[in-house]
């Protein structure tokens, strides 16, 4: 299959809001969350668009995320935290001096002497502060994406065979959005999010290289719509046990710059003494980051005979959603330990989309790949793709999937198009993205839900009350978790709507709704069967004890009217033995007659244990 078309197609903006599901212990069911005082989290602010979504939608979204909601929800509600802010500024940078022979030189001291000053300030802080601190400017750092020559641009067999996507973790908390890690708790059904968003270089790098730092062209080329597949493809799954992909930017830059060193004198790329000076400055901040990341991520350096590897020192993504996760502080099941969800916002200029109808396909192709995560060596049917994304208008496409969902806009260059240039900003941020945290949330709700029914017991009857309750208060929380969160629709808005139902539709919201009741339903007609059993049970052993009793009474009586009858006769003398006997002689005298009598009928094989058991007797 070709991948020429998707080569060619350069990105204006590119994120990846990569989405960790989780679920809590049984407490957590209650609404009784609470994020732990030594978190890394605090309370988040965002905004929601009020003109999107009908009016309860909008009062249970607001008193979620700004606590504004007309009605108290008593905990019903979403939870949304935000990373702490770093409990020390950066310490204010020098100028430096413009003598290019000692440019680099004056760098490396002034960085020294700040990385001095900061150690000293970090050494008066507690250890929840430091962690706070180094996560956050572990988030400070640029990294890179280093594939393999199948995911190269084309195949092409270049710096030996490598393609560098830089990225970003974005961590902009000023902006009230989901542009900085979020973490998102649903109490009432014990489930949550980690939303990890990741930005990626595009046609202009956007602050992420600085003009004259000599960073090697491979690092600052614009990422095309088929890199963009691959970088999403190799950074939602877990690579453990496998190789990694993350390096820090700098790693990688140093590594271009060695080879860069090497070319013949007369390559004009690195002939000058400030780019060879410049490189001693790279690789002594490449120690300093590889030093952080390796006590912030305190990753096992056994592998490596307790020797940190500079030169080819790895990760991947999974590392910093474990420590995010970790830093919560509270017990927590990641429900899927394999791969991360994903959505997707994209944009392209529209006249860069293919005119002959097989390139057309080839790039709806891509498309669908990108909203499911997968990359190139999936081949995709034309079936699937009617089923996967809609277009809503001439330049905006929309696609959902059980492992992600994916935005596509297209911007002009002959016209000028303020809405869809903003429309991350003004429509992503927020009116589509709540639109699909809401239908993701009632998959993670029902996946739970399914998961817990499957832990009730009904196999055993000694304490049938147990898992009977149980599934009562599963039964309350279902109730109230599709009052609160499960609608028919979100909007008034058309293309709203449309991709509100694409999502439920493809996420499968109502095939898991009928799951859970059905198994809510036949465990509830096992355990009030196995109830009403044991019930009867109770009952029969109770007549059976009743009836001892009696007969023990009938003997009592016997035994005093035999004594009144032998009093006076020749037999008198028995009656004055049985006078003497006690009330106590009196029932064990009738217990053993009892004992007799039960003797007797199993020899007769009338066996009353049957009866007990409520069985029929042959």
């Amino acid at each position: 299959m070709s991948i020429t078309v998707s080569n060619k197609i350069y990105l204006h903006e590119a994120i990846t809001y990569f989405m960790v599901p989780f679920s809590f212990g049984e407490t957590i069911g209650a609404g009784n969350f609470k994020m732990p005082e030594d978190a890394l989290w605090k309370p988040a602010t965002l905004n929601i668009d009020q003109d999107v979504f009908y009016g309860h939608i909008q009062d249970f979204l607001m008193s979620s995320v700004m606590g504004k909601g007309k009605g108290k929800r008593d905990n019903y509600e979403f939870l949304i935290y935000s990373l702490k802010p770093s409990p020390l500024k950066d310490v204010k940078r020098e100028p430096v001096v413009k003598d290019t022979y000692q440019l680099s030189r004056t760098k490396l001291q002034k960085n020294k002497e700040r990385r001095a000053l900061r150690d000293i300030r970090v050494e008066e802080l507690g250890q929840d502060d430091r962690n706070c601190l180094m996560i956050n400017k572990l988030l400070e750092n640029v990294f890179c994406l280093k594939l393999p020559d199948k995911h190269a641009n084309g195949g092409a067999n270049v710096n030996k065979g490598y393609r560098y996507i830089p990225f970003k973790i974005s961590n902009n908390s000023k902006l009230q959005t989901f542009d900085s890690p979020k973490l998102m708790v649903y109490p009432d059904a014990s489930v949550g999010i980690l939303i990890v968003p990741i930005s990626f270089n595009v046609s202009k790098p956007k602050g992420l290289v600085a003009k004259g730092s000599h960073m090697p062209d491979e690092l600052v080329a614009p990422i095309t719509m088929f890199d963009y597949m691959a970088a999403n493809n190799t950074l939602k799954k877990n690579q453990e046990n496998r190789h990694k992909y993350v390096y820090p930017l700098r790693s990688c830059k140093v590594e271009l710059m060695k080879q860069l060193a090497l070319l013949p004198e007369e390559d004009e790329r690195f002939l000058s003494i400030k780019a060879r000076n410049h490189l001693i400055f790279e690789e002594e901040s490449q120690k300093t980051t590889c030093d952080m990341i390796y006590e912030v991520l305190n990753i096992n350096q056994a592998a490596n005979g307790g020797v940190k590897d500079y030169s080819n020192f790895s990760f991947d993504l999974s590392d910093i959603i474990d420590l995010l996760l970790r830093m919560m502080k509270v017990d927590y099941e990641r429900l899927n330990k394999r791969k991360n969800h994903t959505f997707s916002y994209f944009q392209i200029e529209e006249e860069a989309m293919p005119d002959n109808d097989t390139e057309q396909k080839e790039f709806f192709s891509d498309f669908v790949r990108i909203i499911r995560g997968e990359h190139v060596d999936f081949k995709i049917v034309d079936s699937v793709k009617q089923h996967v994304y809609i277009q809503t208008f001439e330049n905006i496409y929309m696609g959902s999937s059980v492992e992600g969902a994916a935005i596509l806009t297209m911007v002009s260059k002959n016209r000028s198009d303020e809405f869809i240039e903003k429309f991350k900003e003004k429509s992503i941020d927020k009116r589509y993205f709540w639109i699909y945290i809401l239908s993701y949330v009632q998959r993670l709700s029902l996946i739970n839900m399914v998961r817990e029914l499957g832990g009730i017991d009904n196999t055993s009857d000694k304490n049938i009350i147990v898992p009977l309750g149980k599934l009562r208060d599963l039964s309350k929380r279902l109730s109230r978790i599709q009052v609160n969160t499960f609608y028919s629709a979100v909007s008034d808005i058309s293309q709203h709507n449309e991709f509100y139902r694409l999502c439920t539709l493809n996420l499968g919201i109502d095939q898991l709704k009928e799951e859970v009741r059905r198994k809510m339903q036949i465990l509830n007609d096992c355990l009030v069967q196995v109830y009403d059993e044991l019930q009867g049970r109770r009952a029969r052993i109770i007549t059976f004890m009743v009836a001892i009793f009696a007969l023990i009474s009938a003997s009592c009586d016997l035994f005093d009217l035999l004594s009144n009858y032998i009093d006076g006769h020749p037999f008198s003398s028995y009656g004055e033995y049985l006078k003497s006997l006690t009330g106590l002689h009196y029932l064990i005298g009738g217990t053993f007659f009892v004992v007799l009598i039960l003797i007797l009928s199993w020899f007769f094989r009338w066996r009353p244990c049957r009866w007990l058991k409520g069985k029929k007797r042959r």
